[in-house]
């Protein structure tokens, strides 16, 4: 018979082995949702409404609607990989999610932590706009659907300013043709309606101007990176579409955390000597391991160093990064708008 000394012994090693399996899986992670920063922006109207959209930085996410790819989700039938080859009808693996997964926390979430930059990566499939990341992820439209949280989170705090992204765009087939990628932001815009704000120049529109209009969204489309171009329509007619060359980002294609900020101080010293004052100067802060989240820990926490030091005072107008609501950066980003005179 056993004594309660064995129970508590089998308890007690069950407790141990469950919270060992959660430290060294390598797709646990925790979510600091928790901490809400959902008004920080009308919180510091009096510091913003005499910045230009460049001048504050803001905190974004990297393919920022990846949460909701698990083992089994289906891959982007228009994706290719680097060697340019098709993956149809290939199905997420575990080492495919610790890839495709950037974001342990919905859209809903990210905007309540603060983030105010997304990065979006759509595809056409199976007869509906669903958000991915080489894998198919929550839907675009319609209840939970990624513009459906940005609508309703507008709704709850509408002095909040978003800059949206179309990074990539995907038919069934391949990249979205220009024709194809003007019936996806047509509908989008429709979806939108007076939140979307006129394109302007990112260096002269205030934030002070933008509150005095009913726009809160910023909609930004990559005119080439996101389609074939193969088509005849000319995108830039659109008023609502902000032109992507307008933006200055900066990617790495590094995997240790160190030669990445290395590279990224190169960046941020030219920007500290002028360049490229009149664009939105976007440091994408990730690296391209195989298990970003898991990365993301290490990463972000050079970046938060880098904004208490060196970067303080840095032009830097969107900081985007992996695990963008457990980055701890927000609080560093709120103190450097206070202290940031409109230049």
């Amino acid at each position: 018979m056993k004594s309660k000394c064995d129970h508590f012994r089998i308890v007690f090693f069950a407790i141990a082995a469950f919270v060992s399996l959660q430290i060294t899986s390598p797709f646990s992670f925790s979510q600091d949702v928790s901490v809400s920063n959902a008004d920080w922006m009308s919180q510091h109207k009096a510091e913003m409404k005499d910045m230009a959209i460049n001048q504050v930085t803001l905190l974004g996410s990297h393919d920022s609607a990846s949460c909701d790819i698990h083992v089994g989700s289906p891959v982007v039938s228009g994706y290719l990989t680097h060697s340019g080859k098709h993956k149809k009808h290939h199905f997420a693996s575990e080492k495919d999610v610790g890839s495709a997964v950037c974001q342990s926390a919905s859209i809903k979430e990210q905007l309540e932590y603060g983030v105010r930059h997304i990065d979006l990566r759509v595809a056409y499939q199976d007869g509906q706009y669903r958000l991915s990341h080489m894998f198919i992820s929550t839907p675009a439209f319609g209840p939970g659907g990624v513009f459906t949280q940005i609508k309703e989170f507008l709704a709850k705090h509408p002095d909040e300013i978003i800059i949206m992204v179309g990074e990539h765009l995907y038919s069934e087939r391949e990249p979205m043709t220009a024709e194809e990628a003007a019936v996806f932001y047509k509908n989008l815009e429709d979806y939108l309606g007076d939140l979307l704000i006129k394109r302007d120049d990112f260096s002269k529109l205030t934030y002070g101007k933008i509150w005095e209009g009913r726009g809160r969204i910023i909609l930004i489309a990559n005119f080439e990176t996101g389609w074939s171009g193969a088509g005849n329509v000319d995108m830039t007619a659109d008023p609502f579409l902000w032109d992507g060359h307008a933006v200055d980002s900066r990617w790495m294609d590094e995997k240790d955390p160190d030669t990445l900020i290395s590279e990224l101080k190169t960046v941020v010293n030219e920007w500290k000597n002028g360049g490229s004052s009149d664009k939105l100067r976007r440091l994408q802060a990730m690296t391209t391991t195989g298990h970003k989240l898991r990365t993301a820990k290490v990463t972000n926490t050079r970046v938060r160093e880098m904004i208490k030091e060196d970067w303080k005072d840095a032009p830097i107008s969107v900081l985007q990064v992996d695990d963008a609501v457990n980055s701890g950066l927000m609080p560093l980003l709120i103190e450097k708008v206070k202290r940031q005179p409109a230049q």
